[in-house]
């Protein structure tokens, strides 16, 4: 008797139509995930945007001049890459949509269609390779269109559509599936006939685009590898080619590794914990648990666990046993990867999830000096549990018969999603609803407090009347408070009361004062210290806030012999010191020497030699600016700065008197 082969929702794996249904599914997800998005599209910038987006004037174009529009990419703050295709994405949007948080949120929602396109592709490559029916496609596409859509659905990858900056780990992830997806189409090819390994060239190519996008890009020949090792495993119809793919893995693999521990000798800086509150050795610790928070996400997602400040809710383990939580989650990562090992032929699906997500998490989530968590870090790792996870189920649900089923609960798990999705976009949907989510979610989170906080002192500010302002002054001073209570070590919510205090009485009162001298000299000085000064003194130089020249020299002088303090960070205090002196005590002399020393401590920044030039251009001090410009012209070996340079030219030009 002829064995029937399982159906989806009872259509039969053989009628023509099958194509045109799939088609149709297609639509209807991608009209759904724009449904569950739409409240969220129309909210504001968070947390990073201002630092990247916001306060960035380069990426505010005026044309589409190719100098603009290489100076524009090339002015990411982010690290040595910088990120340029990211930057230029930003740039774009400013320019033909405006400068309009919407809009860039609007095209992350595109760039997450694609995403989850690819994400369908990719899984029906694989799945074709897995089932044991190699000529049932119709299976494998109704099978990968239930991963794609889990995936793209889950409440997890929220913030990549919706927090505008996260374009930057969206756009990687699109260029390294449309890599992942060039290399399964050869090698699928492989199976049956001989290829040319030339036709792997786009690999090379979408790889180079997703590490200008984000470093992430970088991991792709692991993806790759994870594919090779428990989906393709090295078979080629040309056994000859089996030796070239070897080859190729030595080569892909030692390159990137060799580059990278070149670029860590050469810069040691680069992977620097000075201006975090934690050592190398804490942070690997606390990621284990992390990694397992993570997997808890994918697995039963809890939007009362999720945000922008989820990462705030770990306390830093000092070691195995502190807390005790970290011993269980090293052991129980230990426990998948050897379960991933030993079940590698037999569930291969499993390894390969496993193995996956893992991988996924070797760059952001171990050894480098970055945060302990952000939700965003799983939006390509999470592939890999949805993957082994539904088709687990698929492989469950078929030997009993009950495909059918199988296929009605995963529906109903990605509307489930889908609608915890829709809820979160609606908390989205302005700065403000989002800032009370945060704060209600993780209340001990020191940063959902400040934000809140500074939510109530922008309203207070704004306030005319006298009554409703007293109310948002107690409450900006309430939360402010509370983060400070959370964690009495930091000096930002001091220096963020302290501003609001100066607001309402004029003064910052001398307890506050010595409190913050006090905890910039025995603290260890990091981004978030650094920024509340910056805030500081923009605060004083526009006036809102009133504090003696001695008083304000007294909190820079602490935080320069603070502990850790970088050379970045302290010629960005020079700086803000400059301008004190030019703009407030028309100190010529003392501004100029400061800038001078902010250039020696960062050389390499160069930004702070085009404000020296701009200020001897504005003092008149023709011949000095046309010096210090032909040093940045030499140092701008790439052309970043080439728009200042030039204005700078020109105006060196329009002064009859030079040469």
């Amino acid at each position: 008797m002829e064995h029937k082969r399982p159906t989806l929702w009872g259509v039969s794996f053989c009628m023509i139509e099958t194509n045109k249904q799939i088609r149709y599914l297609s639509y209807f997800l991608i009209l759904l995930v724009i449904a569950v998005y739409y409240p969220g599209l129309y909210g504001g910038f968070h947390f990073d945007d201002f630092y990247n987006i916001v306060n960035n004037p380069r990426i505010h174009l005026q044309s589409l001049d190719p100098v603009e529009l290489w100076q524009a990419a090339w002015s990411g703050q982010t690290n040595a890459l910088k990120r340029p295709l990211s930057i230029l994405s930003f740039a774009l949007n400013t320019y033909f949509t405006g400068y309009s948080a919407p809009m860039m949120k609007i095209t992350n929602l595109v760039i997450h269609i694609l995403n989850g396109l690819c994400i369908i592709y990719l899984s029906y490559l694989l799945l074709l390779r897995l089932f044991s029916h190699q000529n049932d496609k119709t299976q494998a596409k109704y099978l990968a269109l239930l991963i794609g859509a889990i995936w793209m659905l889950h409440p997890l990858q929220l913030t990549c559509v919706l927090y505008v900056v996260q374009r930057m780990t969206s756009l990687a992830t699109l260029f390294s599936l449309l890599a992942i997806l060039s290399y399964c189409k050869v090698r699928t090819k492989q199976f049956s006939t001989t290829v040319s390994w030339l036709k792997l060239y786009p690999v090379a190519i979408f790889g180079l685009l997703s590490l200008l996008s984000k470093e992430i890009g970088v991991l792709i020949p692991l993806y790759l590898l994870c594919i090779e090792i428990f989906i393709f495993k090295f078979y080629c119809h040309d056994k000859k080619d089996v030796n070239s793919l070897y080859v190729i893995y030595i080569c892909t693999l030692a390159l990137p590794l060799s580059l990278g521990t070149a670029y860590v000798l050469l810069n040691p800086d680069w992977l620097s914990y000075g201006n975090r509150d934690f050592t190398l050795v804490e942070r690997l610790l606390t990621e284990m648990r992390v990694v397992i928070g993570y997997l808890k996400a994918i697995v039963i997602p809890d939007i009362t666990s999720m945000g922008l400040y989820s990462g705030d809710t770990y306390t830093i383990s000092k070691s195995l046993l502190s807390p005790f939580t970290t011993l269980l989650s090293g052991l129980f990562i230990v426990f998948l990867l050897a379960l991933g090992v030993c079940y590698r032929n037999k569930y291969a699906f499993l390894s390969f999830g496993l193995f996956w997500f893992f991988l996924g998490h070797s760059l952001e989530s171990t050894f480098l000096p970055l945060e302990i968590a952000f939700e965003h870090r799983n939006y390509l790792p999470s592939f890999g549990i949805i993957f082994a996870a539904i088709y687990g189920l698929f492989i469950y649900f078929r030997k009993k018969d009950k495909v059918r089923i199988m296929a009605s609960l995963c529906i109903i798990l990605a509307l489930a999603l889908g609608s915890v999705t829709f809820i979160r976009a609606n908390y989205w949907a302005s700065p403000i609803s989002l800032a009370l989510q945060d704060v209600q979610a993780h209340p001990n989170s020191v940063r959902a407090n400040l934000t809140i906080g500074g939510f109530y002192q922008a309203s207070y500010l704004k306030s005319q009347l006298p009554e409703q302002k007293q109310q948002l002054y107690e409450k900006t001073l309430y939360y402010f408070n509370k983060a400070e209570k959370i964690n009495p070590s930091l000096v930002t919510p001091i220096i963020a009361r302290s501003i609001v205090t100066c607001m309402q009485t004029s003064a910052i009162p001398n307890d506050a004062l010595d409190s913050i001298t006090k905890k910039l000299k025995t603290n260890p000085f990091n981004t978030e210290s650094e920024l509340a000064l910056i805030i500081l003194t923009d605060r004083i130089l526009d006036g809102t806030c009133k504090l003696s020249s001695d008083e304000y020299f007294r909190i820079v002088d602490a935080a320069i012999s603070s502990k850790n303090l970088s050379n970045i960070s302290e010629s960005r205090l020079l700086f803000g010191m400059a301008a004190y002196h030019d703009k407030l005590l028309n100190d010529y002399d003392s501004a100029l020497s400061l800038v001078k020393e902010a250039i020696k401590k960062s050389p390499d920044f160069l930004n702070y030699r085009i404000e020296l030039i701009n200020f001897y251009l504005a003092k008149g001090l023709y011949k000095e600016a046309l010096i210090e410009l032909k040093i940045l012209e030499d140092k701008d070996t790439y052309g970043f700065n080439a728009a200042s340079i030039n204005k700078a030219y020109t105006i060196l030009e329009s002064v009859s008197h030079l040469p």
